[in-house]
């Protein structure tokens, strides 16, 4: 809700939110003894939560609108028997200008459990091209890959859950998604 290229990340405001709460209910109970002051201070945290709130709200449809588009990345993946995909996220936003969000590093992540709902023979696995140009994912593209941090064995994954299944990442064609 701050970012200086009105990109919004929803991982990244709930641990700064959380770092911000107990901060001022520290500060309430340690550095401003007076009543009055931990009446601001509590009114400030109010008025943070309000706008927070009031934010969350007017984002809620983009959020919508990318669980959605990666929901259209599984069912074309699962269209086209691919269970591990490959997906250029370059000019992907939702949003208006002012107020943008776009598929960051959890599209792997959020691709694979709204996948692995229906069952874990399900499952798909997602990765970027940008995730591609990463140290060891181009030769690792048969195992695992979890993003740019871990390239590791399909069997690594409870297949209770997950069997993304083996051979190696394909590129989905993004013509037909929304």
């Amino acid at each position: 809700m701050y970012l200086p290229d009105t990109t919004h990340d929803r991982y990244r405001e709930q641990v700064d939110y959380g770092l911000m709460v107990w901060v001022l209910f520290m500060a309430m109970h340690t550095c401003w003894a007076p009543p009055r002051s931990r009446m601001v201070l509590l009114l400030a945290l109010v008025g943070a939560l309000a706008y927070r709130a009031t934010a969350m709200i007017q984002l809620a449809p983009y959020y919508q609108a990318r669980t959605a588009w990666h929901e259209a990345l599984i069912d074309q993946a699962h269209a086209r028997g691919l269970r591990k995909v490959i997906v250029d996220t370059g000019n992907i936003t939702f949003g208006t200008a002012r107020d943008q969000v776009t598929p960051y590093w959890s599209t792997g992540v959020e691709c694979l459990l709204l996948s692995a709902r229906e069952g874990p023979s399900h499952a798909v696995s997602v990765i970027t091209t940008h995730d591609r140009q990463c140290t060891g994912v181009e030769q690792g593209l048969a195992g695992y890959v979890m993003r740019c941090w871990d390239v590791i064995d399909t069997g690594y994954l409870d297949s209770r859950w997950f069997q993304v299944g083996t051979g190696i990442y394909k590129p989905l064609p993004m013509g037909a998604l929304p």
